[in-house]
Parts: structure tokens; sequence; C-alpha cells
């Protein structure tokens, strides 16, 4: 699994839900979990080598929301903004966040437009405030950022 250093793998996470195309989706017990470079390694019920290990290579892993730490004022997790309504810092309407793309260390917003899907950093000072209540999220587009070539 990919691993932020800047973040924390909680420590008391009890399950973990892969999701693969050719095996389905199963949900198992973190017997262990340790950080190693620029992964973590996790020791999981029913996965006892390598090999068994290789078998979900690609598959998707995910964390049950009640098993997340708590966040702090002001915080958000990514994934819950999927869906939500995409504004500029003036109100202006630009589309809809399809989802988060993790790429060369960084995050990024798919945002659903009129022109086509557009690509905005989730880091720094892009994301400005999300309402939860309205699942609306206020940007900064830097200027020339989207402009048509």
């Amino acid at each position: 699994m990919p691993f932020n250093s800047d973040d924390e793998f909680p420590d008391a996470v009890p399950r973990v839900r892969l999701t693969s195309a050719r095996l389905g989706a199963r949900v198992l017990a973190v017997e262990a979990w340790r950080p190693t470079n620029d992964a973590i390694l996790l020791r999981l019920e029913g996965v006892a080598d390598r090999d068994v290990a290789a078998t979900w290579t690609g598959a998707v892993l995910a964390l049950h929301m009640d098993d997340l730490p708590p966040l702090a004022d002001g915080e958000l997790y990514l994934h819950e903004l999927e869906g939500a309504r995409v504004v500029d810092e003036h109100g202006a309407e630009l589309g809809v966040c399809n989802g988060v793309r993790c790429s060369a260390g960084q995050e990024l917003l798919t945002v659903a437009t009129a022109r086509g899907e557009r690509l905005l950093n989730a880091a720094g000072e892009t994301l400005q405030r999300y309402d939860r209540a309205t699942r609306t999220l206020t940007v900064r587009v830097f200027p020339g950022l989207w402009d048509e070539a």
C-alpha cells in the first residue's frame, strides 16, 4: 500500500478490505503492521506468505470509516470529496469532484467540468474549505492552470 510519510497509519486498525477484479472482495483482520521505506507492510489474517500476498497484487485496499482516527477541526479525508460540488473562491460553479488520484507522490483531485476532466493538487493553498453539510468544496484555481492551450 502506498504510504505518505507525513501521515500516520492508525495504530488500532482492526481490519482492511481488499478488492480485486480476479479475487473479489474480502475483509481481513490486521494482525500486525510496520512502516518500511515508502510503504507499509501488513500481516493479514489468512495471508500466510509472500506467494499468497502476491495474489492480491493490484488490489484496492480500503479502511472502514469507523476505524479511522477522529479528525481535528478543519481536516478532512480526501475520499469524502468524491461527488462533492466544486466552486471557486468567488462561488462560481466549476464542476463535481470525481475522486482522487495518487500520482508521483501527490494527491490530485479529478474534477468533471463543462470542458472535461481537470486536475487539482489536493495540497497547499488549492483546497480552501469543505462544507460537509452541503458537500461543497471551495478551491483556488491558480491563473493559467486550466486555461485552454
